[in-house]
């Protein structure tokens, strides 16, 4: 793909598409967000798609790339939590024995405190969403945990999005 973009691609003709792209979203607002939404939760089930709120902030804006980080990544952590919960909860109980009984250990003792300490401190979400499915955590409290506790890191990542400029003003 590199080699590809290197010699079949002019950065000038990425310019010209940001543009196009940009007035896109302009144009059409809603389905701009159902599109981008729908394409960030997907991407978000992909274990190392990092970097994604900070093109989001580049391409939509904060508050809406906000929105759409936040929420997307929530939800993808759902699905991995439900599918780790109803599918896969005896072969992650049989891999991680003793993650998933700490885990349980401290659940019962600080309860939400522990997940929204994870979250704020960024743990990796491919090793604590499924963990979390497997214990015994609640959804509700595994959502909200989730979607409080990723708001800073997300807030920030969207900013430094915001703050890029933008292909058409670099190819100048």
């Amino acid at each position: 793909l590199a080699w590809y973009v290197n010699n079949r691609i002019s950065f000038a003709q990425l310019a010209e598409q940001e543009v196009h792209a940009r007035a896109y979203i302009a144009l059409n607002p809603l389905r701009s967000f159902i599109v981008g939404f729908a394409i960030y939760a997907g991407l978000s089930l992909v274990p190392g798609t990092g970097g994604k709120g900070i093109v989001y902030g580049w391409l939509f804006g904060f508050w809406q790339a906000l929105s759409i980080v936040t929420v997307g990544l929530a939800l993808a952590a759902m699905t991995i939590f439900f599918l780790s919960r109803y599918l896969f909860r005896e072969g992650i109980e049989r891999r991680y024995t003793n993650p998933v009984a700490l885990m349980n250990r401290h659940l019962a003792g600080e309860g939400a405190f522990y997940l929204l300490a994870l979250r704020m401190a960024h743990a990796p979400y491919s090793i604590v969403n499924p963990i979390s499915g497997a214990s015994r955590v609640a959804p509700w409290t595994f959502f909200w945990t989730t979607a409080v506790g990723m708001l800073p890191a997300n807030a920030i990542w969207v900013y430094v999005g915001v703050r890029l400029p933008s292909l058409h003003e670099l190819a100048s």
